[in-house]
C-alpha cells in the first residue's frame, strides 16, 4: 500500500522548474500524485530525484499524468512497452540523432502531446545534457510591437500541422511561444499583412532569448533522474555526448486531449 510522505520541492528558477525529492515513484500515494500534478502545473518542469525505473515502472509512473501515447515497434524499441520511445547513441538501443534543436514534443501533430517524461538509463561521462527553456518567459520578454506581430503568426510543422506561434496554455491560460526549430517548414500570417522582415525580427528575438541564462536551463543528468516537462510551456533540446560512452533515454509522452482549436483559431 502506498504511503504518504510529503515531497520536498526546491525551485530551480523563481518562476520556472523545480527539483522534487522524497517521493517513491514506484509506490506513490494518491496525495503525492496530486502534489506532483500541482507542482508540474506551477513549475512546468520537474526533476524527480532518486529512482532508476524499469520500463514497466516508467509506464506506470507516467500514467499519473494521463493516457500515454504508443509508438510503432522497431528492432531498437521495446516490443512489450510501446509507450516508451527509446533514443540512444547506440543504434541497437534506440533512435539516433533526435532533437538537437529547440522544440516541443508532438508539435508535428494536429493534437500535440502536452507532457513528456524523460528517464536516462545510460548516462555518458561527458556531454549529453538536456537543455530546457521557459517558453512563457520568452513570450513575456518580447517587445510589445513584436508581441503583436507574433500573436498573428502561425507555423507549418512538417506539413502535417498548423499551430499558432503564440499559444494559450489549455489549463492555465498563460501565453507561450510554441515553435519547433527542426521541423517547421514555414511561418506565415493569414490575418494581417506581416512582412518577412517583421517575421525575421520576431524569430531573431526568440532565438536570442532562448540562450539567456535566466531562460535556458542546462541539465546534467544523474542516475535515477526523471524529468517531466510541460510541452505547452517548455522548450527542450538534446546535446551531443563528448566521448564514446553510451547515452540512452527512455521517453514517455501523454496523448493529446485538447481540441486543435486551442492552438489555431
Amino acid at each position: 500500500m502506498a504511503t504518504f510522505n510529503p515531497i520536498k520541492t526546491t525551485p530551480i528558477y523563481p518562476q520556472f522548474g523545480a527539483i522534487i525529492d522524497g517521493v517513491d515513484v514506484t509506490n506513490i500515494s494518491e496525495d503525492n500524485k496530486a502534489l506532483l500534478i500541482k507542482a508540474l502545473r506551477e513549475h512546468r518542469l520537474l526533476v524527480v530525484k532518486g529512482h532508476t525505473l524499469s520500463p514497466e515502472e516508467q509506464v506506470q509512473f507516467s500514467s499519473i499524468f494521463g493516457e500515454l501515447e504508443t509508438f510503432p515497434y522497431n528492432s531498437n524499441q521495446f516490443k512489450d512497452y510501446p509507450e516508451i520511445f527509446r533514443l540512444s547513441t547506440n543504434k541497437e538501443k534506440g533512435y539516433q540523432n533526435v532533437g538537437f534543436y529547440w522544440h516541443q514534443d508532438g508539435s508535428f501533430s494536429q493534437n500535440p502531446t502536452p507532457i513528456s517524461i524523460f528517464h536516462l538509463t545510460e548516462i555518458p561521462a561527458y556531454g549529453g545534457e538536456t537543455l530546457f527553456a521557459d517558453a512563457q518567459k520568452v513570450y513575456l520578454m518580447l517587445p510589445e510591437q513584436l508581441k503583436g506581430i507574433a500573436e498573428h503568426l502561425k507555423t507549418n510543422v512538417s506539413g502535417t500541422a498548423i499551430h499558432n506561434l503564440v499559444i494559450d496554455h489549455p489549463i492555465t491560460g498563460k501565453k507561450a511561444i510554441y515553435l519547433n526549430y527542426g521541423l517547421t517548414r514555414s511561418i506565415f500570417s493569414k490575418e494581417k499583412n506581416i512582412t518577412q522582415v517583421e517575421i525575421k525580427a520576431v524569430l531573431d528575438k526568440i532565438t536570442r532569448y532562448l540562450e539567456l541564462p535566466d531562460v535556458k536551463y542546462k541539465y546534467k543528468w544523474e542516475e535515477g533522474d526523471i524529468v517531466i516537462a510541460d510541452n505547452f510551456a517548455v522548450f527542450h533540446q538534446a546535446t551531443p555526448t563528448l566521448n564514446d560512452s553510451t547515452r540512452t533515454l527512455h521517453r514517455t509522452t501523454i496523448k493529446g486531449e485538447y481540441e486543435h482549436n486551442r492552438f489555431v483559431e
